[in-house]
Formats: structure tokens, C-alpha cells, sequence
């Protein structure tokens, strides 16, 4: 069963708000420069494996990918959203990425972000995953994104869109690791946005990699993955703590995004 997506999101909606002029370079300490005005298109699809509910998330996937269009240069487009009766109990991601690919098969398609969306609980095992990918968004490239919905449950609503971004971005900015902000670490190209220094709010790439401030509130620190702090980030050597989430990508994301898929697509 599947359901077939509205008319995908297209480039951003401000029309290039940032004062560069397109395609002119930007020194940014990244080795990335800015892309033309429209830069393809990320085609999405999403896999709700068995016990994963769509009425409960892929609204909140939907918002995401229109949060990358509107402040890129990248359309972003859900081609389909598919139940399935796979499931998915244990394992480390590299073992339900693995079982996922045996499963679909030839159904995983080659130009496009392959997003496996699962159920673990942290109540019931330590070492549940929380969010991952393998492999780098390409023509001739299948990379598959796997994200364990009960994020959906974090009191932040902001949370899972967050993670969605992050998801759909990794394998297009994994692809330029060695030019992000911490040579080799992908969630660099985030950063905390500092506002009255308790407010600080955590952007997509950083939102689980940050360091979290004592007192915030149910941060699932138990899930695979949320908790190996990055100490640098875009524009910052040092990254202070926080406890909220912003959708805001950095400089250092947006070019990323736009000169990828611009080389690639």
C-alpha cells in the first residue's frame, strides 16, 4: 500500500534571500561555494516499516523536506510514502540498513533518499538506534536513511522535523565531510544559535550531536548516536550547550546542499 505525495516542494520561496549574487564564490574556511539559483531537486522516499504509524509522523517528514526548499536554492520532492509488513525488532543500523535493502530489494531506487522509518523503544533496550545512513545521494547511488520514530514522542515537537532534515541531508553532505567545519564529522556543519544564553536552540546536522545543558528535558540520551558531542560547528570553534531546536540551516549546510546537488543532479 502506498500513498502518492501533493506536488512536491520546489526551490526556495524567498527567492535567495542571502545577498550573494548566484554563483559567485563565497570564502566560508569550507572549500564551498554558492550554487545558481535552482540547484535539482532531492527526491524522498518513505518506508514506514511495521509498527511505524504514518498518521503520526509523515506530516511532520512533509514539513521537513519543505523546510530544506525554503531556505535553498534544492527543491525537495516525496515521491511516495509506502507501508510495509517488515519489521525490524533489534540491531544496530548497519544491521536493519542491511535488512531493509534484502527486503525492498530492487524497490530501493538508485538518484534518491531511501528513508526507512522504524519503532524502538529506549525503554526496552539500551542500545537502540536512533538516527543513521549509508551511502552518498548520487544518479547511480541508493542511500538509505533509517529513523526511529518515537522522537515523535520527545516533548519538543520541533524534535523529529529536526531529525528528518538531518536524515534527508547526511548522505548529501556526507559526501563533502572532509570540507565541514570538524574535518570528517558530518554533524559539524551544524551549530548552536545563541540567543539569551538559556534559550539556545540547536540546528539540523547538530540537533543530537551538541552538548546538552543540564536541565533539559527528556533528551532520549539513550538512543544510538545522540550523545558523541561535536566541539566545533559552522562558524564556531567552541559549541555552547542548549536545550532548544531550530529549523535555521547554516551557511555551511546550505552551500553544502546546493553545491552537491548541483555538481551531481
Amino acid at each position: 500500500m502506498s500513498e502518492k505525495s501533493n506536488a512536491p516542494s520546489l526551490s526556495r520561496r524567498d527567492v535567495l534571500k542571502r545577498t550573494t549574487a548566484a554563483g559567485s564564490a563565497i570564502a566560508v574556511g569550507s572549500g564551498l561555494s554558492a550554487a545558481a539559483d535552482y540547484s535539482g531537486t532531492i527526491d524522498i522516499e518513505i518506508w514506514y516499516a511495521d509498527g511505524a504509524d504514518p498518521d503520526a509522523t509523515s506530516d511532520q517528514l512533509r514539513t521537513a523536506a519543505d523546510d530544506i526548499a525554503d531556505q535553498t536554492s534544492v527543491g525537495t520532492n516525496i515521491t511516495q510514502i509506502q507501508n510495509t509488513t517488515d519489521s525490524y525488532p533489534t540491531g544496530d543500523a548497519s544491521e536493519i540498513i542491511s535488512d531493509f535493502r534484502d527486503n525492498q530489494g530492487y524497490d530501493i531506487n538508485e538518484g534518491q533518499i531511501n528513508l526507512l522509518v522504524f519503532s524502538h523503544s529506549p525503554d526496552t533496550n539500551l542500545d537502540v538506534v536512533g538516527l543513521n545512513h549509508q551511502g552518498v545521494l548520487k544518479p547511480d547511488n541508493d542511500p538509505v536513511v533509517v529513523l526511529n520514530d518515537y522522537f515523535q514522542f520527545h516533548p519538543n515537537s520541533r524534535v523529529l522535523k529536526n531529525l528528518a532534515i538531518t536524515g534527508y541531508l547526511r548522505p548529501i553532505l556526507g559526501g563533502h565531510a572532509d570540507a565541514a567545519p570538524a574535518a570528517g564529522d558530518v554533524n559539524s556543519f551544524g551549530k548552536v544559535y545563541v540567543n539569551d544564553g538559556s534559550a539556545n536552540e540547536v540546528s539540523p546536522l547538530a540537533s543530537w550531536h551538541a552538548p546538552k545543558a543540564w536541565d533539559c528535558p527528556n533528551h532520549l540520551n539513550n538512543l544510538d548516536g545522540t550523545d558523541d558531542n561535536i566541539d566545533s560547528g559552522c562558524q564556531q570553534d567552541d559549541v555552547p550547550t542548549a536545550c532548544g531546536y531550530s529549523r535555521s540551516l547554516t551557511s555551511c549546510t546550505i552551500l553544502g546542499v546546493e553545491q552537491h546537488m548541483q555538481d551531481n543532479f
